[in-house]
Order: structure tokens, then C-alpha cells, then sequence
């Protein structure tokens, strides 16, 4: 999911993979999520989300992937999708 806010709709992404920080701004918006958190921060307002990004890995290549809860994502950040 993380690839489609970056790469489909223009997002500025950035990923500390130190800190498993996860920041997402868009239309004058951010989002900054912490990998394993349920909280989130909505231009520095914490709430809790459903779900929490999280690394799936595909065990057949071996390809690590970020999943993130998209709709909740999109519809703070106003996405049109």
C-alpha cells in the first residue's frame, strides 16, 4: 500500500527503518505511523487506527513488502483514489 500513496498519487514518503517510522504527507497533510502501532499521528494529533503498518514478507522470492491501513491513510489525506 505503501508504493501506491508514493509512486500512484504523489505522496512525499519517508521511512526510517531504525525507528519504524512511517511518514506520509499529502495535500497539505501528514500522517507519521510507527510500524507495530495502532496509533497515529494526524499532523501531530495522536488517534488510534485500525490496524498498524506492519513488513509482510513473501516467502516465495523472499520480497519484503510495507502494508500500511490504506483507507484510513487515503481518507485523512484526502487521496483520490
Amino acid at each position: 500500500a505503501i508504493t501506491v500513496f508514493k509512486t500512484g498519487l504523489g505522496a512525499d514518503v519517508d521511512i526510517d527503518s531504525s525507528t519504524g517510522k512511517i511518514s506520509i504527507t499529502m495535500n497539505g497533510k501528514t500522517i507519521v505511523m510507527y510500524e507495530g502501532s495502532s496509533t497515529a499521528y494526524l499532523d501531530g494529533t495522536a488517534v488510534d487506527i485500525a490496524g498498524s503498518p506492519k513488513y509482510v514478507t513473501n516467502l516465495d522470492n523472499g520480497y519484503s513488502a510495507l502494508l500500511i491501513p490504506g483507507d484510513y491513510v487515503a481518507e485523512y489525506l484526502e487521496a483520490d483514489c
